[in-house]
């Protein structure tokens, strides 16, 4: 959803070689967000390292203060998660929460950027219209 509003927003991927090939392409003034929940993973930790042994900034959104890879995050969000019981739902609040904030911060552009695509699915008959 963020790319609809910032174009240079990419997802990593889920291979490893992908995930590191990525993370080598990165721009010094880029950022990765990681989402690290238990049980974390070493692929993700590395990958984190990696980031940071690169000079680019980490925001990390986690569930306990105790994440391993805290110490190498410029920022830290921590979600409150039930102990009891497990949900996605913090998490998507939280993601929700960033969508609108960072679309009421372009909304000019990037409404800007929705009717041209609409303009051109329908000049092209990939839309219905009425």
């Amino acid at each position: 959803m963020l790319g609809e509003f910032y174009p240079k927003i990419r997802q990593l991927g889920h291979e490893t070689e992908v995930i590191y090939d990525r993370i080598l392409q990165f721009e010094k003034d880029e950022t990765l967000v990681v989402f690290a929940f238990e049980p974390y993973t070493n692929r993700i930790i590395e990958a984190v390292k990696l980031t940071y042994e690169l000079g680019n900034k980490i925001i990390l959104i986690t569930d306990h203060i105790s994440c391993p890879i805290i110490s190498y995050a410029s920022v830290t969000l921590k979600v409150e998660v039930s102990e009891e019981q497990f949900s996605v739902i913090p998490i998507i609040a939280l993601i929700d929460a960033i969508v609108i904030e960072i679309g009421k911060r372009s909304s000019e552009e990037s409404i800007k950027k929705l009717k041209r695509l609409e303009k051109t699915l329908i000049e092209k008959n990939i839309t219905f219209t009425y």
